[in-house]
């Protein structure tokens, strides 16, 4: 994630599988600060495209539940203010 990660725009989302990703690609969207990861769940997901306000194109990837693949569908094109807990 980028440091200007806030605000962001939801560009666009898409649907996969964990077993399709590369381990360097869920080396970087689950590591958080300090070394340790993210547990990613196995099966379907989606994935989140972002751009900050400087460019910077990022991502992230969400366990896939209908309701959540809907709800990012209908908001692309929106600014988010992120939150990392």
């Amino acid at each position: 994630m980028p440091e200007d990660y806030n605000p962001s725009i939801l560009l666009d989302v898409a649907q996969d599988y964990t077993e399709n990703l590369s381990p360097e690609f869920i080396e970087y969207d689950t590591r958080r600060k300090g070394g340790s990861q993210y547990p990613l769940p196995d099966g379907k997901i989606i994935m989140l495209f972002l751009l900050t306000k400087k460019g910077n194109l990022w991502t992230t990837i969400r366990r896939f539940t209908q309701r959540k693949w809907e709800y990012y569908r209908s908001n692309i094109g929106n600014q988010y203010e992120i939150i990392i807990s």
